[in-house]
């Protein structure tokens, strides 16, 4: 039974342990074990009939789930095998009582043997839960690595084994499910990182918890639901003109790089701004003027002050490389007001920072390395949640780790996740476009936090629309001529 109220809501480990605790005021938790284990079993039974299942049980509760939903398929005519990891006189005592009660029903029992070849329809892995946080070795890492070869659908109860639910790291090795059962509540870290690649279809089952049990426990971060922030935009007016609808101005474009300064401009439109300026290197003024008349392009020059002051926002850095047009353009910058700051952008930010500002700030991994004077955006990737809270503190601003289970974050460290998007975003201006769209709707009034929500979640739905049926070289441009379908709809 899926409580809707929280399908949005996600939580760390600490988080999901108290609301444990909290419902065993009113339950017991051989009782939970029970609910937990007959909510995999259900969904097998919605997808899977008359098959043979292999159901891998773990030393701990997640184990006890996994017997206790073998227990039921057996009793509904499947035919299930069950092999241990762990010896079962290592089982808590609901595990224990599961395990048993499978015994006593005949259902086959044994301990993992890699040299055997074992045989079924469907594995159920029950191996290891939210617990994890080293990486996984031994007997139960040949375990792992066994099921992922394996040509049978494959569903995890609760985390995919091997995943760090608090980060989304992948410990050592990490299961690849067709189906991941989450129980209680979405668990934070396998929205994003490595376990994107590894829940595969995830559902979430709160095991009939009430709602008052959730509300005494401070849930981590929100998926980004459509509904909720269309449900808030500002409606426009009949009586109006672009002059309600603000004024962009879009500094970037080093010399050869004008393309990313017109694919951010145009993403601007698109979401409906009223005015939008470029501010460029002086080579690109005649294309931007043939490619983008709708735009006010002008040279960076002593007039770059007089521009800024007109602004209602400035996205700075689309196109911006490591040159000394760029450092320039970066020490007249001199502008209070919000500013979305991409690529180039965030490289000098790094460099030379400016703390006494209104930033929004999109990087990927390695400019958040960067940004945190990290050596390697692999050290970003181990805990993108403390990454973004840390670049957050330092900037005092809002922020978007980009990538897969794109992250926003402000000095709030409230997390907010976009289940939205695909991997064949990752090419070269996708970046440009998002930092143009929320540049649009921040000059149409809207908070920094909710801007950022609204532009990443537009921004990947354009994507998945532009690479529907057909991903394979899509491009930045593509999506920029997706936004007003997804706008419109």
């Amino acid at each position: 039974m899926t409580n809707n109220s929280q399908l949005s809501k996600c939580y760390n480990n600490e988080a999901i342990r108290k609301i444990e605790k909290l419902a065993f005021g009113s339950i017991n938790i051989n009782d939970l074990m029970e609910r937990a284990g007959k909510a995999v079993f259900q969904f097998i039974r919605s997808r899977y009939s008359s098959c043979s299942i292999l159901v891998f049980c773990g030393s701990g509760n997640n184990g006890g789930d996994g017997y206790v939903a073998a227990r039921l398929a057996h009793e509904h005519g499947y035919q299930v095998s069950i092999i241990w990891l762990g010896s079962p006189r290592q089982l808590p005592e609901p595990a224990l009582t599961a395990y048993k009660r499978c015994q006593k029903a005949g259902i086959s029992i044994k301990g993992f043997d890699n040299s055997i070849d074992y045989h079924a329809d469907l594995i159920v892995d029950g191996l290891l839960g939210i617990g994890l946080s080293r990486e996984i070795k031994g007997k139960l890492l040949e375990a792992v690595n066994f099921i992922n070869v394996q040509k049978c659908p494959v569903i995890s109860i609760d985390v995919p084994s091997g995943i760090n639910s608090d980060t989304g790291s992948i410990m050592g090795s990490a299961i690849k499910a067709d189906h991941t059962i989450t129980l209680i509540a979405n668990k934070i870290g396998i929205l994003t990182n490595d376990a994107v690649d590894c829940i595969g279809e995830l559902l979430v089952d709160c095991l009939e918890l009430k709602e008052d049990v959730f509300n005494q426990v401070e849930h981590s971060g929100e998926i980004i639901q459509k509904q909720n922030l269309e449900n808030n935009l500002i409606p426009r007016n009949l009586n109006t003109h672009k002059g309600d609808y603000g004024h962009v101005v879009i500094v970037g474009g080093s010399k050869g790089m004008a393309g990313a300064v017109m694919m951010a401009a145009r993403a601007a439109f698109k979401v409906g701004v009223g005015r939008v300026t470029i501010i460029t290197e002086q080579s690109h003024t005649n294309s931007l003027f043939a490619y983008l008349p709708e735009a006010m392009v002008y040279p960076f020059d002593e007039s770059f002050a007089k521009h800024l002051n007109t602004a209602d926002v400035v996205v700075f850095g689309s196109g911006m490389t490591n040159n000394s047009w760029s450092k320039q353009v970066w020490d007249s910058f001199d502008y209070k007001g919000v500013t979305v700051l991409d690529a180039g952008g965030l490289r000098l930010l790094s460099r030379y920072p400016k703390y006494d500002r209104n930033y929004i700030l999109t990087p990927h991994p390695g400019e958040a390395a960067d940004l945190l004077k990290l050596s390697e955006p692999n050290l970003i990737q181990k805990d993108r949640f403390k990454a973004i809270r840390d670049i957050a503190k330092k900037y005092q601003a809002t922020v978007i780790l980009k990538g897969a289970g794109s992250i926003i974050c402000d000095q709030n460290s409230k997390f907010y996740i976009s289940r939205y998007g695909n991997p064949w975003m990752a090419t070269a201006g996708t970046g440009d476009v998002l930092s143009g769209i929320i540049g649009g709707y921040l000059a149409n009034g809207y908070s920094n936090i909710f801007a950022a929500k609204l532009g990443v979640m537009i921004h990947a739905l354009a994507g998945d629309q532009a690479a529907q049926g057909r991903p394979k070289g899509l491009m930045a441009t593509d999506l920029i001529e997706k936004i007003r379908e997804v706008i419109n709809i």
